[in-house]
């Protein structure tokens, strides 16, 4: 088990603390609060646990993960984000936390599977459904790629790619 280790928050110094087990706490009293009280984090809008810290009145929402990356890593690299090994939101322990780029991030979670492909029909800009392609390529030996295209609403060129396997190609040629 890992003893508990404090550092101040980086531009909060005075006001709170940050441990190496992803806790925060407050070291100074302000109103409706104690010395000492460890802040529960909620969540923010991506699911990242996040503390509320007041300074004389104004309050600000800051990520965990990040006020302990900057007080026991250090300063954000420029073109850094901070990963989460595990892949856990929650674990906010700085054995779990690095910084790395934005695209090893993106690759990381890849691997975890935390993140999937956004491909097919998940894709925001599909036009088709995977019944769709399965059509053009049955339709296609008899049809030509213009006819297809008008009657689905979409260019020829994006059925010449179905057809000669340019995209939608992971999707399996219907039996």
């Amino acid at each position: 088990m890992t003893a508990e280790r404090w550092l101040p928050v980086v531009g909060y110094e005075g006001w709170y603390e940050v441990s190496n087990l992803g806790r925060v706490k407050r070291v100074r009293p302000g109103r409706r609060t104690r010395v000492g009280k460890i802040l529960k984090p909620g969540r923010n809008s991506s699911g990242y646990g996040s503390v509320c810290l007041y300074v004389n009145g104004v309050r600000r929402s800051r990520p965990v993960h990040i006020l302990a990356a900057t007080a026991f890593i250090g300063p954000y690299p420029a073109g850094k984000e901070v990963n989460h090994k595990d892949g856990i939101k929650a674990n906010c322990h700085i054995e779990n936390l690095e910084y790395v780029t934005q695209s090893e991030n993106s690759l990381h979670a890849y691997a975890l599977g935390l993140h999937k492909p956004c491909r097919g029909e998940d894709s925001g800009c599909a036009k088709l459904t995977e019944e769709d392609v399965h059509n053009v390529r049955r339709r296609s030996k008899e049809e030509t790629q213009r006819s297809i295209a008008e009657s689905l609403g979409v260019k020829r060129a994006s059925i010449s790619k179905i057809v000669t396997g340019r995209s939608w190609a992971w999707l399996a040629e219907a039996k």
